[in-house]
């Protein structure tokens, strides 16, 4: 059957083996020191899906020794020298003595004994929390990696493609950076998910257990009180920025290609796109919270005392309509180049024209759909987290829950400085995106159809057609 070039095809996550992503990850730890600690578990977890119960038979025996912690290797064949690398388990007596994990449970109970192991978080000093919030935590970890790394290769873009005239190529040189700085590994918030009376006694009929509430009651209840969303999100793009610095004297790229590589082992380009919108969404609702301000400005942290008062401020909040625009804004600049790809004539990009258009298409589905995505749905069909994160009811999409969860985000206070950066990221990407809006609108009719002068669509045509395309975002996905 004859294949039409006219259709754009969804692209595939890429084909691999167990050896590639050893031979990603041995790159990584080697060559970049912080992956081989403080975000060693974050690394070995993004490149292949672990369900909470393949990750309790990998840590199983920690059952058997209470109080120790047993180190797992996740995937064979990992050395670096001096480490040991990975997964980390340990059940402890501060928790392992609740009903819910218990090894004798009532008829109709959904918990078990194995709930009790939990994992080790790397850069987080002694905190340990339960599997299902580590896969939470990893979850946002990669949206902030992944949103971080894109954004990365945009701004390389648009940086290499600038003109010093107002109005030209991709605007005047900028002078911000992505970089929000240090994040402090507060516990604050992941302290709650090891105490004992975070896991009360099951309700009794005449003297016996029922086995609820069950352990996933439980656990919905502390992550509605404890979100872990930012703190992923926040330590995530600390990565990011942190491997982007580490290849900054190689114009090659190597530790961000090789990032980039153990993405897309697990994620198509559509994901990509989706994490880059979702995460973008959720940061903006976050900082134009009233409690994250406030923390930004050295004030106490303000807290509404319930839902109905979280939606009754989240209703009057006037950024939300900006927050979209922004967001739709980029949109229409993906989109442009993707026009300006399409009338590319330069030689030196066949045959990978095809497969550019594809992968602008692919990353343009993928943000449109982040846009408006809900943070239930999103974690759920990107990540496979099939239980709640708190705040579910009437939080529609990243705005809404970012605004929501940084009235209730105990690790925001210990990271004003991180929260003021991403603050300023924010307001700077929204200036570059409304910036490269106003050029799209420059080309204006003259009554004859001519044009008054270089728009953008024009403008963009002309660096593609330069052949420039292969220092974009385009290049890495």
């Amino acid at each position: 059957m004859a294949t039409n070039p006219f259709i754009l095809p969804d692209l595939p996550i890429a084909a691999h083996s167990e050896q590639d992503v050893t031979d990603s990850l041995n790159y990584l730890f080697k060559n970049f020191l912080p992956a081989a600690g403080q975000y060693s578990l974050y690394f070995q977890l993004m490149p292949v899906f672990q369900s909470p119960t393949d990750l309790q038979t990998l840590l199983s025996d920690a059952l058997q020794s209470v109080g120790t912690v047993v180190t797992k290797p996740l995937h064979t064949g990992i050395a670096v020298p001096g480490v040991s690398v990975g997964i980390r388990g340990v059940v402890k007596t501060d928790w392992n003595t609740a009903d819910v994990f218990q090894s004798s449970q009532p008829p109709r109970s959904t918990s078990n004994q194995m709930n009790s192991v939990f994992i080790v978080l790397d850069g987080f000093p002694n905190t340990a929390v339960p599997i299902e919030v580590a896969c939470a935590l990893e979850a946002s970890f990669i949206d902030g990696f992944a949103t971080r790394l894109v954004l990365g290769q945009f701004k390389k873009f648009w940086d290499a493609n600038r003109d010093s005239a107002a109005g030209s190529g991709y605007g005047p040189p900028a002078n911000y950076n992505l970089d929000i700085g240090p994040v402090t590994p507060n516990q604050s918030p992941l302290s709650g998910f090891t105490q004992l009376a975070s896991y009360p006694p099951y309700d009794k009929v005449m003297g016996v257990g029922t086995g609820e509430p069950s352990y996933l009651d439980d656990l919905s209840t502390l992550l509605g009180a404890n979100p872990v969303t930012s703190i992923g999100l926040l330590y995530g793009w600390r990565a990011a920025e942190q491997l982007e610095g580490a290849d900054a004297a190689d114009p090659t790229q190597p530790l961000t290609s090789e990032a980039f590589r153990l993405l897309k082992y697990r994620f198509s380009i559509r994901d990509l796109g989706e994490m880059t919108a979702f995460t973008l969404n959720y940061l903006n609702g976050a900082v134009e919270n009233d409690s994250i301000q406030s923390i930004i400005s050295g004030a106490g942290p303000q807290q509404p005392a319930d839902i109905g008062s979280i939606l009754s401020a989240l209703g009057s909040d006037p950024n939300i309509q900006s927050a979209k625009d922004f967001l739709v804004g980029f949109q229409d600049v993906l989109l442009a180049e993707f026009y300006a790809l399409t009338q590319n004539s330069n030689a030196t990009l066949s045959p990978d024209k095809n497969q550019a258009l594809a992968s602008y298409f692919n990353f343009l589905e993928g943000f449109h759909q982040g846009i408006a995505t809900s943070g239930a749905v999103h974690f759920q069909e990107t990540f496979q987290l099939a239980y709640g994160l708190g705040y579910k009811s009437g939080f529609t999409d990243g705005y809404t829950l970012g605004f929501a969860t940084g009235y209730n985000d105990g690790f925001a206070s210990g990271n004003a400085a991180a929260w003021k950066a991403a603050d300023q990221i924010i307001d700077n990407l929204q200036d570059q995106i409304t910036q490269l809006k106003n050029q799209l609108a420059q080309v204006k009719s003259q009554g004859n159809g001519a044009a008054s002068g270089p728009g953008f669509w024009d403008i963009v045509g002309d660096v593609q057609k330069a052949g420039s395309l292969a220092v974009s975002v385009i290049s890495m996905l």
